[in-house]
């Protein structure tokens, strides 16, 4: 249990667990809901079936990456919390976390995180249920560290690594525990009214207002150019109809990012 607080007074506490090898941390993690804590944060040095959304691979085979998800169980009725904005929220926080290091991160909606229009973060969302009874929610987080770029950089040109960008070697450990205290920052105000709470913070690294982009989603698919992002945190889109669209799943591709 590591705590975090101010002149030495915790007002915070988190569990980090560490595994060696595990299928994916978010498996891990919903798998063994009922026995793990509120706020325990797990990482692997590796996955052998990273995923993200839609079940898209995560090439999770470099321990220099971090590959960790976050098991949040909340207590009250789960039906008043903004279930389908915890993605956004995480990427608040990883934007946030990844801006002390000097560089300007842009959110792509809805799961993902650039640096100079290449991917450095994907965020995966999962409910937990037993029939009726609501066990919890997991976050997973991919994020490129790497000490040696080349090992994400040569598989895919539209991938990033945070060393790449900034220069610098972080620790998955310095990661974790800049992103739980955002988290702690967060979490009261979110859960009481959802993504308006963050969306002043959403749009600082959403550079996409006004840019053409392509939706995906099976039913709205092609062209349109951003408008907004909701106070619901759904994405408005002017598709060149007359009338806005908002969006509220799907990919949106943009011409300059290619998606992994």
């Amino acid at each position: 249990m590591i705590g975090i607080g101010v002149n030495g007074v915790s007002y915070f506490t988190f569990k980090i667990k560490k595994l060696d090898s595990v299928d994916s941390t978010n498996s891990y993690a919903l798998s063994n809901i009922d026995t793990l804590a509120h706020n325990t944060f797990i990482y692997a040095d590796i996955q052998t079936s990273g995923r993200g959304r839609l079940n898209r691979e995560w090439v999770s085979d470099s321990s220099k990456n971090l590959y960790c998800s976050v098991v949040i169980k909340p207590e009250g009725d789960y039906r008043r919390l903004p279930l389908v904005n915890f993605t956004q929220l995480f990427c608040v926080i990883f934007a946030e976390v990844i801006s002390s290091y000097g560089v300007t991160p842009q959110i792509k909606w809805p799961n993902d995180i650039l640096i100079n229009g290449k991917k450095v973060v994907g965020i995966l969302s999962e409910v937990s249920f037993s029939g009726e009874r609501f066990n919890g929610i997991v976050i997973g987080v991919g994020m490129n560290l790497a000490s040696d770029p080349s090992e994400v950089l040569d598989r895919n040109q539209g991938v990033t690594t945070l060393l790449h960008e900034c220069g610098q070697t972080v620790s998955r450990e310095e990661i974790i525990k800049k992103a739980a205290l955002l988290y702690d920052a967060y979490y009261d105000l979110f859960s009481e009214t959802g993504f308006s709470a963050i969306r002043e913070s959403y749009l600082k690294y959403f550079p996409f207002i006004g840019k053409e982009v392509t939706i995906e989603n099976g039913i709205t698919n092609g062209p349109g150019t951003v408008v907004d992002v909701s106070a619901d945190g759904e994405l408005v889109i002017d598709n060149g109809s007359g009338q806005l669209q908002n969006i509220v799943l799907g990919d949106m591709v943009w011409e300059s990012f290619s998606r992994v």
